[in-house]
């Protein structure tokens, strides 16, 4: 199960095994297609230190445009277009011998069409 820590405004980190992450990354790959336009994730809530809090989901619709993340309440939320959210599933792709604390940062830079300019920065690790 992944889990969702959270500070306000733009630290975001989702972590869990190699094995829940890729799992994510097949969803990102194929929302949008016969499975429907949307997801959620449910997280296991724990301990969130150094971050604020735990959030308890992860959810993912199609919409248009570039990738963007965000946080409302509790919730994870991840809005774009099927190609930018494929695009978006690398960021969850790791070597089953990846080692806890191997991570990947997602978060816009100038000239980036595949992620929002306003999408919170994410950091995506393996516990």
């Amino acid at each position: 199960m992944i889990s969702i820590s959270f500070t306000e405004p733009d630290e975001l980190y989702i972590w869990g095994s190699t094995k829940d992450l890729k799992d994510i990354a097949l969803s990102l790959t194929k929302v949008g297609g016969v499975g429907g336009n949307e997801f959620e994730i449910k997280a296991e809530i724990v301990d969130s230190t150094p971050y604020d809090r735990s959030l308890e989901l992860i959810s993912v619709k199609v919409t248009e445009g570039p990738v963007k993340v965000g946080v409302i309440n509790n919730e994870a939320r991840v809005t774009g277009s099927q190609e930018a959210l494929s695009t978006f599933s690398s960021f969850f792709e790791f070597e089953e011998t990846a080692r806890k604390g191997d991570h990947t940062h997602h978060e816009y830079f100038s000239g980036n069409e595949y992620i929002h300019p306003n999408s919170i920065p994410t950091v995506i690790g393996v516990v």
